[in-house]
């Protein structure tokens, strides 16, 4: 593997952090599915409803997206990896902290889309107090 350059996919990660947050305020697997990868909606439709249903409020407030690239590559191929980290705040108080990966499609990976979203309950120390999650991190 070599290095390579990052392409910014700054429109993207917000498209897809205000998608989650959206799912996620309106109880919606449909939104969440949309993004999700081929085979992370068949091997994780039946936990989707335990993650839209994580966050017990309306999202009233997000925090700036922290976003950071990976990328492998070969001389045939580069596969990119994006990994957004973020806070949210319900309307009942509730403060998350959400995490989403998502790769990008290329010679090297058909099938693009998020491959990893947790939704941990933080307390008044940003401890975790419970998660929920789908998908396998990198």
């Amino acid at each position: 593997f070599t290095g390579c350059n990052i392409k910014k996919g700054k429109n993207q990660n917000k498209e897809i952090a205000d998608q989650l947050n959206e799912a996620l305020s309106n109880n919606n697997t449909d939104l969440v599915k949309n993004i999700l990868t081929d085979k992370l909606k068949r091997t994780e439709s039946d936990h989707l409803e335990d993650l839209v249903r994580f966050v017990s409020g309306e999202i009233v407030e997000a925090g700036d997206l922290s976003i950071a690239n990976t990328c492998e590559s070969d001389k045939n191929a580069t596969l990119y990896t994006y990994h957004i980290r973020y806070h949210i705040k319900d309307d009942k108080g509730n403060r998350y902290y959400i995490r989403i990966e998502y790769t990008k499609e290329s010679r090297m990976n058909k099938d693009a889309g998020v491959t990893y979203i947790s939704v941990s309950l933080l307390d008044d120390d940003d401890t975790d107090l419970s998660i929920v999650s789908i998908g396998d991190a990198t």
